[in-house]
């Protein structure tokens, strides 16, 4: 409980994205990019694109505050996305 509870709390104070440290996947960057990207133009929302999953997940490891819609034709990459 405690540690959810703190999870939320570091999270709503969190005013950017979190930024990749040391990441030589030039993906890791450009996930971080979208994600300032989509809080200074005020989004309420990320869309991607993705085959394998690893657009999504890339981009869900910065915490943006803005959800993530992640778009894919494959349906055994559906079974791991958490949708809501």
């Amino acid at each position: 409980e405690i540690a959810e509870n703190t999870e939320e709390y570091i999270f709503e104070r969190q005013k950017e994205p979190i930024k990749p440290s040391h990441e030589t996947d030039p993906g890791s960057y450009l996930a971080y990019s979208a994600c300032l990207l989509a809080n200074y133009a005020m989004a309420k929302g990320i869309a991607c694109h993705s085959t394998s999953g690893k657009t999504a997940r890339l981009i869900s490891s910065c915490r943006p505050y803005q959800r993530i819609y992640a778009l894919t034709p494959n349906k055994e990459v559906i079974k791991f996305l958490n949708f809501m």
